[in-house]
């Protein structure tokens, strides 16, 4: 065990080493497992390890809300991918009574919502960050009038009105200006409408051979790439948003769907669009090796630190997998341009505090030839 696998981070002023970055540290207090996460230092791509149930897939959540600026459309969605909006126990409430006490899921220790209930806080320990804080009339959860949900980032700030139910789909997605560029891709892949608009937004942009070297790397052969209307049943019109995606390969006359090519391919496809739409901000990938052969991964760990550069995208991701680390682990040394930190999430010895273990190049190269466990 190397003095660099002791070394929990701690809340000093963070050192960074490559400019532009959006968050050089990160602060999390009171978000689902987290009392109060501290990483002192992040680089350009940033890889997530952990146990199970330590909080990896909560750490990407948490980036999430801050990208977001708190939007309560995004804090919705987190609670509707855990089913935390569906259980029994909510009772036959009023939809916005249901949800003002499934918000209790996203708090530390799941703390009833109170007026007295701390703010979640999520943020660069350099700065104030953002501050989401959520008001109830009333103690232990119960919901009456008069109830907002308020944000804080930097000065400003935003209430969201939650009388009358809940406010509108178009209040939800509306941040006015607190919200930074962030794609998310999770485990399970990219829907195909979220696929179809992440690809519409690049236009006629240097962007697609990006994506395009994405797929290269599983499928050499592959040269274009697009979307077409698939073939609506007899008499029915086309799904909006539902089109196919299809490749040409050299040498081949005909386009053939993207899926057909199998897992690895739709995920190299997913984390190329995740890249290339998150210029200036933040690209959030979940179980990023999921379906992909561990001989194509470091090839494609060299395109995330390249393409991130060149576009000022910041990347956290995370996995299981050794294998994964190892080529992470090979890309990073290879790139002297970017830093790659492994952030290794586990429990400080004898509570329920989650904390963090950082890892640069030089200790990776260590952690991996001599086989340490850092999970």
């Amino acid at each position: 065990m190397t003095a660099q696998d002791e070394q929990i981070a701690a809340p000093a002023a963070p050192v960074t080493a490559e400019r532009g970055l959006l968050l050089d540290s990160l602060r999390i207090q009171g978000f689902r497992g987290f009392r109060d996460l501290q990483i002192a230092r992040l680089g350009r791509v940033n890889l997530i390890v952990g146990q199970n149930n330590v909080g990896k897939t909560a750490l990407l959540e948490a980036l999430r809300l801050y990208a977001s600026g708190g939007s309560p459309g995004v804090l919705w969605a987190l609670l509707d991918e855990r089913n935390e909006l569906r259980l029994p126990n909510l009772g036959d409430r009023s939809d916005g009574e249901s949800r003002m006490l499934a918000l209790r899921y996203l708090f530390y220790q799941r703390a009833p919502i109170t007026r007295q209930l701390s703010p979640l806080t999520i943020g660069s320990l350099a700065g104030p960050g953002f501050t989401m804080q959520v008001q109830v009339s009333g103690d232990n959860g119960s919901y009456t009038r008069q109830t907002d949900l308020v944000v804080r980032k930097g000065d400003q700030e935003i209430r969201y009105s939650l009388d009358d139910g809940f406010p509108s789909r178009k209040a939800w997605d509306t941040t006015e200006g607190m919200d930074t560029p962030y794609t998310y891709i999770p485990a399970t892949g990219l829907r195909a409408s979220e696929a179809n608009l992440l690809w519409d937004r690049l236009l006629v942009t240097s962007a697609e051979d990006d994506v395009i070297q994405a797929l290269q790397i599983i499928t050499p052969a592959i040269q274009r790439l697009n979307f077409v209307d698939p073939q609506p049943g007899a008499g029915a019109p086309p799904v909006p948003f539902e089109r196919i995606a299809v490749v040409k390969l050299a040498g081949s006359p005909l386009a053939l769907p993207l899926h057909s090519f199998g897992d690895g391919m739709s995920r190299a496809f997913g984390i190329g669009l995740g890249l290339v739409n998150a210029q200036a901000g933040l690209a959030l990938i979940d179980e990023i090796d999921s379906g992909l052969y561990h001989g194509v991964q470091t090839e494609l760990w060299r395109l995330i630190f390249r393409v991130a550069r060149r576009l000022n995208v910041q990347v956290f991701a995370t996995t299981h997998s050794r294998d994964c680390l190892e080529s992470f682990t090979k890309a990073a040394i290879e790139d002297t341009e970017s830093d790659g930190v492994l952030i290794s999430l586990r429990y400080k010895k004898g509570t329920d505090d989650v904390q963090a273990v950082l890892f640069d190049e030089e200790d990776l190269e260590i952690v991996t030839h001599e086989q340490i466990e850092i999970r």
